[in-house]
């Protein structure tokens, strides 16, 4: 016992000074050297790449885009603010919707860097959102910034991170933040919902049309790319406890795309015009004659008719005078 009371594990055991550095504990009430990543970013998030902070969803359909994010703003398991604008228009006349999940701070620094990028590269949002990624990626600064982007114009919708990626989706719905994955699914339900609906009534239409009703088929109004956002977002504020029902939309809509539907649109009705035209000249049809006046020719020049039967010549008939 002796020897062991003198033995170098002995002394480990009773200075904890000896232990080490891995296992030593701070005195009380000093701050550690090196916190945890959490404690690092203020107990807001286990791991650093702004997906519990909120939920953004941008839907396209049609010639409609419409960019959703919910204004809760949280510390931890607080909630500080319940009424922030994560979604904004960037670029001349606004033609450019950006929303952003993650640190505060970190996001409008990249969209300033966004927006210099569009101004740079006037109507080409792919090029800009790669060079936005590439910068983002490389530059030590910039690398450190914890944030996700989502960034429509009309023609396309896209997703930038901090790993230098730059996602299309193929089905023009895209979302980011803690309920991202469930406003995605909900999304994409409504939308097919919404597609067999209309396949439906063009079916049912076209085939009044074939059997000459010209009535058309009645039914419920067509959800809309904001309509479908909007509910998918009350899904997904319903399941992720940082997302609230205080919402922010924007909607672009492609005046091209609207401009070539309504010219396909007036020329349809002026083709149906014409048929149903065409249709009602044709009803107009000469008075048919009976059986009996059918037997007979029109009347020559001596006012005589010729009947088929008798073979002979009708007297003429004097005019009555009274």
């Amino acid at each position: 016992m002796l020897r062991c009371a003198g033995s170098s594990f002995a002394r480990h055991v009773r200075g904890a000074g000896a232990l080490p550095p891995a296992l030593r504990l701070p005195a009380l009430g000093a701050a550690a050297a090196h916190p945890p990543p959490f404690l690092a970013l203020g107990g807001t998030l286990p791991f650093a790449d702004g997906r519990r902070t909120t939920t953004i969803l941008a839907v396209r359909r049609g010639n409609t885009v419409a960019v959703i994010g919910d204004g809760q703003v949280t510390q931890g398991g607080t909630v500080m603010k319940p009424n922030a604008r994560k979604v904004r228009r960037l670029g001349p006349g606004g033609s450019v919707i950006a929303g952003f999940a993650g640190a505060t701070a970190d996001a409008m620094t990249l969209l300033e860097r966004l927006e210099g990028k569009i101004d740079a590269h006037p109507g080409q949002l792919l090029r800009a959102a790669v060079a936005l990624a590439a910068e983002w990626r490389l530059d030590k600064y910039l690398r450190r910034l914890d944030a996700v982007m989502i960034v429509v114009d009309a023609k396309m919708s896209l997703t930038l991170t901090g790993g230098g990626d730059v996602l299309e989706p193929c089905d023009g719905i895209v979302g980011v933040g803690s309920g991202g994955t469930a406003a995605i699914a909900a999304a994409r339900a409504l939308m097919s919902v919404a597609d067999d609906a209309t396949a439906a009534a063009t079916a049912t239409q076209e085939s009044r049309d074939a059997a000459g009703g010209a009535d058309a088929v009645v039914g419920a109004p067509e959800m809309g790319a904001e309509e479908m956002a909007r509910r998918a977002m009350k899904i997904a504020a319903d399941m992720c406890v940082y997302t609230n029902d205080s919402w922010v939309t924007e909607v672009i809509v492609d005046e091209e795309v609207a401009s070539a539907a309504t010219a396909g649109r007036d020329t349809d009705a002026q083709a149906s015009k014409g048929a149903a035209d065409a249709l009602a000249s044709t009803a107009e049809a000469s008075p048919v004659t009976s059986d009996s006046e059918g037997e007979g020719v029109a009347e020559g020049e001596g006012g005589k008719r010729k009947g088929k039967k008798g073979g002979g010549e009708e007297p003429e008939r004097a005019n009555d005078v009274g």
